[in-house]
């Protein structure tokens, strides 16, 4: 890369593990007011000083950056293709590169399978934590609203069953139960929107590097709305499902 002042880490400095790095002229900049970083002293990673010695890159405008020596032991990597059923060994392969350069050595051997399930694995982990701490959450909720409205069926039991024996259909019975049991839930998500929606709008002109959707947001309303729905259907099913005569007498 070209250099606006200073000059490059040489191999003496990087064999000596001197703690040198360079700089791109956006992140000199944020450092000193004029941009003057050389040989001053700053700090990366805790408490590990890097002397500056460069600022790179003129002309162009880019991201903060710094380089530093050093190799990343997971590199390089190489990408070999062989014939179908003849599977090579890290012995076969580091045979045929001493004949190249005896300092070339296959340290791990990935088929592109297990290269990909390596590269997926934390995710899997992720989904598979997130979906059972949904899944818990989702139970203890089903679990309260269940109680909840089941004690609100049984006190009102003699009051469903005279509208039965007036002719009430089970599905009418069902659907104004449904009604009650929905007006604190539709209360409840109203007065969260008006809290979060402020506080979305704000996360996305700020420099916190969230992403939304439509559906995530549309997605916990309705399933507590499903929920409630389900349960209620549960908590009043013992009652529609008899005759009338069952939850008069407060009995089945």
């Amino acid at each position: 890369m070209p250099l606006v002042v200073g000059r490059h880490i040489n191999a003496a400095e990087f064999s000596d593990n001197n703690r040198l790095m360079l700089v791109s002229e956006t992140l000199a900049q944020q450092l000193e007011p004029n941009g003057d970083v050389l040989d001053k002293r700053y700090y990366w990673r805790g408490d590990m000083p890097y002397q500056v010695r460069n600022a790179s890159l003129p002309g162009k405008k880019e991201p903060p950056r710094l380089f530093v020596r050093g190799i990343n032991v997971s590199y390089p990597l190489l990408i070999l293709r062989h014939k179908p059923h003849q599977p090579l060994s890290t012995t076969e392969l580091n045979k045929e590169f001493s004949q190249v350069n005896r300092q070339y050595k296959v340290s791990e051997l990935f088929s592109l399978e297990e290269a990909r399930d390596l590269l997926l694995s934390n995710d899997r982990v992720s989904v598979w934590v997130t979906t059972a701490l949904t899944l818990l959450a989702l139970s203890l909720a089903a679990i309260g609203i269940f109680g909840v409205l089941s004690y609100s069926v049984q006190l009102r039991r003699t009051g469903l069953g005279v509208r039965m024996a007036i002719g009430a259909r089970p599905s009418t019975i069902f659907y104004h139960t449904l009604t009650d049991s929905l007006l604190p839930v539709v209360l409840g998500i109203t007065i969260a929107t008006l809290i979060v929606a402020p506080l979305g709008v704000w996360i996305e002109q700020s420099d916190f590097n969230i992403e939304t959707s439509l559906l995530g947001w549309l997605l916990p309303p309705l399933l507590i709305i499903g929920l409630t729905a389900s349960v209620t259907r549960l908590s009043v099913w013992k009652i529609i499902n008899k005759p009338a005569i069952y939850a008069l007498r407060g009995t089945g």
